[in-house]
């Protein structure tokens, strides 16, 4: 090996160290990358932002009234007149048959509308009957709900819920729940068994703070008629709203009385007024 000379060492020794330098030195973070430009109007306009569902053809299903699969779950297994039952497709009113088989009997035909996800109406167990003498009606849609854990009688059984997901997803369609936690049977009560209504005006609605405020504020003045707090009957010799169109004259009626509810009359309390309007109003409101 033959031996470096003094120039050579120096040489080599200088770039050992600019090697171990260089190493011990931090890294000189590169460069912040240039933020990417926003997208362009056109490009946000071609991407949907609803979600994917919202492409899905549904058809809607209310049990009762498409098709009877089971004649022997008509009437629930109950027993008795249709008060008790719920049953009689003599009035449209009360239950008239259908149920979840026969739902799965004609899903050829719901797939052949082109529908790729069924909507059904509650489905949930339901208080039969509700209502008394001539307000008396059923549950047959699915709005008087007792347990939201299991089908009701009237549509079958768990089983068959499960039967007709398990047939329409293997023909490609989805199976949706209506689930409406805020429809249930009347099971809560007023312990004072009084129903009284106090109008707003002498009882204003109170945020935290105890401050009034009125709660008719975002309702656009054209869609919003403040109904007097007296009894009266509107005539139809009355000045009739029209609708935004101008084409189709609304007829209301006014009484003094708190809003009709499933199986319940209105009562006659003349200090508050339940409207009734067509097309171009309000469906109902209070003063």
């Amino acid at each position: 090996m033959t031996p470096l000379s003094r120039g050579r060492r120096r040489t080599v020794a200088a770039g050992l160290a600019v090697a171990v330098c260089a190493a011990l030195a931090p890294a000189v973070p590169a460069a912040a990358a240039k933020p990417p430009s926003p997208p362009s109007d056109a490009r946000l306009a071609a991407e949907p932002t609803r979600h994917d569902l919202t492409r899905e053809q549904f058809y809607f299903v209310l049990p009762d009234r498409f098709a009877n699969g089971d004649r022997r779950n008509d009437r629930g297994g109950l027993t008795g007149s249709r008060l008790r039952t719920g049953y009689d497709p003599t009035d449209k009113g009360f239950y008239q048959g259908g149920d979840l088989k026969g739902i799965t009997k004609r899903l050829d035909y719901i797939k052949g509308l082109g529908t790729t996800a069924i909507w059904l109406a509650p489905i949930f167990k339901n208080r039969p009957v509700q209502g008394t003498g001539k307000d008396a009606s059923a549950g047959y849609h699915g709005y008087w709900i007792t347990d939201f854990t299991q089908v009701d009688p009237h549509f079958g059984t768990d089983r068959d819920l499960e039967t007709l997901i398990d047939k329409a997803h293997a023909k490609g369609m989805k199976v949706f729940f209506d689930v409406i936690t805020n429809h249930t049977a009347d099971t809560v009560d007023y312990a004072e068994k009084t129903y009284g209504y106090r109008p707003k005006g002498a009882y204003p609605y109170l945020a935290r703070d105890g401050r009034p405020f009125d709660d008719r504020k975002g309702i656009p003045a054209a869609r919003w008629t403040p109904t007097p707090s007296r009894t009266r009957r509107s005539s139809a010799r009355e000045p009739s709203a029209r609708s935004p169109r101008g084409s189709t004259t609304r007829r209301c009626t006014t009484t003094g009385a708190t809003p009709p509810g499933p199986g319940r009359a209105p009562s006659t309390a003349t200090s508050s007024a339940w409207t009734t309007c067509g097309p171009s109003g309000p469906r109902s409101s209070r003063a």
